[in-house]
């Protein structure tokens, strides 16, 4: 028996107390999809250029950017790291993540921030450390 495209979501409290915020429905893209930019892409950073984007960003959930075995790592809040491809000097996209860093810089080229686009919302995250 087929059923509609689109149905009601209905949430389940199973006897327990319940609840539901920051609920996010979106419809799910047709076809394949890819779980990581492609590599080409991508431009190589040396090991120094690298080292200015280490930090901490924001408050609450932070996003912490590492060098790690010659790689950049982000971290949001405690969730596991995961690995950054650079597009640009001044973007930054998660592989296999749906993350991307758009880099705040000052008159002099430090960084004051980024940006943060996941899930279709962005938040912008001053540099704290």
């Amino acid at each position: 028996m087929a059923h509609p495209d689109k149905m009601p979501l209905v949430l389940q409290d199973h006897s327990n107390p319940v609840r539901p915020r920051n609920i996010c429905i979106r419809p799910l893209p047709q076809g394949p999809q890819e779980w990581a930019p492609p590599m080409d892409k991508g431009i190589q950073l040396s090991d120094n250029a690298m080292e200015q984007y280490v930090g901490v960003y924001g408050r609450g959930r932070p996003v912490t950017i590492e060098h790690q075995n010659g790689k950049l790592m982000a971290r949001i809040a405690r969730l596991p790291f995961f690995e950054l491809m650079a597009t640009s000097e001044n973007e930054l996209l998660g592989i296999r993540v749906d993350s991307r860093f758009t880099i705040d810089r000052d008159a002099k080229g430090k960084i004051k921030g980024m940006t943060w686009f996941h899930s279709g919302t962005s938040v912008y995250c001053a540099k704290t450390r």
